[in-house]
């Protein structure tokens, strides 16, 4: 998978070059001084990375690019691709070229590896527990600021989807829109009267936290209703009232366990922040051989 199969708009260098600009720069790697003290600066060498656990690759893209940062010359030589399956010992990539500037990247390099091919791990494993080709597993803005594209790319090397990206994707009525607009339904019909004017095209949701607002809500012709920590009853209850047409999603407090009963429900969605806020790195080392 590459980076422009999900967001064909936008290049990774675009999405990522200020923030490994700045990663190189918080970790001084242009005056690594222990690799100056110890790695004649025209030394060659190769290093290699390995997987220690298994997991789903995401970023490689991103290794190219902080490479270009550095005069010297090296070049990474793939082994797997985004979205690749590894298992524990398994060769990722290897990076040839000058040591000193292996050294000096190796941690920026891991660092954003093992972040994303964590969250692709988690992903996975989510997509899988649900086990549903009717329901989509989705993720949230819940992102690190600054890394939001990468994340969401990660997720999509994972399996899942991606909900909206920014703000200006859809209009989605949450909570504090409905107390700052006096009503739901007043938030409702504002949001339609700015897309009737305005944005034509987009979508609008609104988050229900019980039953009377689903109502509310269906009635005032929505085109999704998120469903905010609804039980097991009170789902088969919104979908038994609610169009065909309109889709359903769930949220709130997903977990792996809960994805294998949600499987069943009668819904098109389940959005889950864990999936990038909460997922472990996946343990990765890069050595030199």
């Amino acid at each position: 998978m590459r980076f422009t199969d999900i967001f064909p708009a936008i290049t990774i260098q675009e999405a990522a070059l200020p923030l490994v600009q700045a990663a190189l720069a918080e970790d001084c790697a242009a005056h690594d001084i222990t690799t100056e003290a110890t790695v004649k600066s025209s030394k060659q060498g190769e290093a290699q990375l390995i997987a220690k656990q298994k997991g789903v690759i995401a970023g490689l893209e991103l290794v190219d690019l902080i490479l270009a940062q550095f005069s010297e010359p090296a070049r990474m030589q793939a082994r797997c691709e985004d979205g690749s399956v590894v298992a524990p010992g398994e060769l990722i990539f290897t990076l040839n070229g000058s040591l000193a500037l292996i050294l000096a990247a190796e941690r920026t390099i891991v660092n954003y590896l093992q972040h994303l091919s964590g969250i692709a791990t988690l992903s996975r494993s989510m997509h899988e527990a649900l086990g549903s080709k009717r329901i989509q597993m989705l993720d949230t803005r819940k992102t690190l600021p600054g890394l939001r594209y990468l994340e969401k790319y990660a997720v999509a090397c994972g399996g899942s989807g991606n909900h909206r990206v920014s703000l200006c994707d859809m209009y989605l009525i949450k909570e504090n829109h409905i107390r700052a607009a006096g009503s739901l339904e007043q938030a409702i019909a504002s949001c339609q009267e700015h897309r009737r004017q305005f944005r034509p095209s987009l979508e609008i949701e609104v988050e229900v936290t019980n039953l009377d607002e689903f109502r509310r809500a269906h009635q005032a012709g929505v085109d999704r209703i998120l469903l905010d920590h609804f039980t097991e009853e009170m789902v088969f209850k919104a979908a038994s009232l609610n169009r065909p047409e309109v889709p359903l999603e769930l949220s709130g407090n997903v977990t792996l366990e809960k994805l294998q009963k949600i499987r069943d429900y009668p819904i098109h969605f389940v959005s889950s922040g864990a999936l990038t806020h909460s997922a472990p790195a996946l343990d990765l080392s890069m050595l030199i051989s």
